[in-house]
């Protein structure tokens, strides 16, 4: 496996940010794997609209989220296969959207939360 991260950003604790400090963005129905997220990024992958798989993704020192899922629709399903993450001084998974976020054999150590739904629900799309 590969290391990637950012090389024009430092990580500033938990300063909000977005997709463009992502070091990833994975669109819909997209599958990212067998990577390490490096410790130069602030925000590690980036799902915007949901529908996303995350296998065998590693963080080696999680900034602001290792994963941020928006978006969707209420059948909307991401997956968090395997991987794992270290170092979240708050949370590990943040999923800002509609749908099922399913994670299964994924190791977090040293972490505040492991998955927070929901932390900002004005940005959400309206229920249909």
């Amino acid at each position: 496996m590969k290391t990637y991260d950012r090389s024009d950003i430092t990580c500033v604790g938990q300063t909000e940010s977005n997709v463009f400090t992502a070091v990833f963005e994975v669109e819909p129905g997209a599958t990212i794997k067998n990577v390490i997220i490096g410790q130069n990024q602030m925000e590690g992958v980036h799902c915007e609209m949901s529908d996303c798989t995350i296998e065998n993704v590693w963080w080696d020192d999680v900034c602001e989220d290792a994963l941020s899922i928006k978006g969707g629709n209420s059948s909307s399903v991401s997956r968090v296969i395997g991987g794992g993450a270290r170092y979240a001084d708050d949370k590990v998974i943040q999923h800002n959207g509609y749908g099922t976020v399913v994670v299964e054999g994924f190791y977090a150590l040293d972490f505040n939360k492991l998955y927070r739904s929901c932390g900002n629900c004005k940005s959400n799309p309206p229920s249909t």
